[in-house]
C-alpha cells in the first residue's frame, strides 16, 4: 500500500511540475512577443481617428491604399486606419488619442495586380500631428499617377464625411522604381 500511494504521489509531483514549466514559458514568451502598447480610453475631450469604413470602402473617395498607425509617440497601436475595398472583419473600433501633438509611425501599402504579376508600392514614414481636442479624423492615402508618390491626408470629420476637410498632407516615394525594376517589368 505505502508504495502505490508513493507512486501515485510521484505522478502528481511531475504533472504539478510540468505545469509549472508551462507556465512559466509562457508568461516568458508573451512578455516578449508583446512589449509596450499604446492605450488610451475615449475620454469627453479625446480625439478619435476613425478605421476603415465596413462593409466596403470605396477606393475612389476614401483612398487607394492601406494605411497602418503602427507606433504612437514610440508605442505600438498597429491600429488599421485605412483600408480599400471589403472589410467585412475590420475592427469598428477607434483610435483614441490625448488631444495635442503625437508623432506617428505609419505603414502604408498598395498592391496592384497586372498581367505580369503583383506590384508592391509602400513606405513607412514618420508623421508628427497637432490633433485638436473632440475632434474626429481620418487617414487616406492614394498612389499618384506616375506611381512614383504616395499622398497621404488626414481629414477632419467631425462634422461628416460629406463635410470633412483637409487638415495636412504629406507626398512619400513610393518605392515603385525598385519594385518595377526589380521585378524587370
Amino acid at each position: 500500500m505505502g508504495a502505490t500511494v508513493l507512486n501515485r504521489e510521484m505522478k502528481i509531483r511531475r504533472a504539478i511540475t510540468l505545469l509549472n514549466c508551462l507556465m512559466a514559458f509562457s508568461l516568458l514568451l508573451s512578455g516578449c512577443a508583446t512589449g509596450p502598447r499604446y492605450e488610451y480610453a475615449g475620454q469627453e475631450n479625446s480625439v478619435r481617428v476613425e478605421g476603415p469604413i465596413t462593409p466596403f470602402q470605396n477606393s475612389e473617395y476614401y483612398g487607394s491604399s492601406d494605411v497602418n498607425i503602427f507606433l504612437v509617440d514610440g508605442l505600438v497601436a498597429d491600429f488599421e486606419a485605412s483600408s480599400p475595398g471589403a472589410n467585412w472583419f475590420a475592427s469598428k473600433q477607434p483610435l483614441y488619442l490625448a488631444p495635442g501633438k503625437h508623432t506617428l509611425f505609419l505603414k502604408i501599402a498598395e498592391i496592384e495586380t497586372t498581367k505580369h504579376g503583383n506590384f508592391a508600392s509602400g513606405n513607412r514614414p514618420t508623421i508628427t500631428v497637432q490633433f485638436a481636442a473632440s475632434r474626429v479624423y481620418r487617414f487616406t492615402a492614394n498612389l499618384s499617377v506616375d506611381k512614383k508618390a504616395i499622398d497621404v491626408t488626414l481629414w477632419d470629420e467631425t462634422g461628416g464625411t460629406a463635410k470633412r476637410s483637409s487638415v495636412a498632407k504629406w507626398t512619400f516615394d513610393s518605392n515603385w522604381d525598385y519594385t518595377r525594376n526589380f521585378t524587370g517589368s
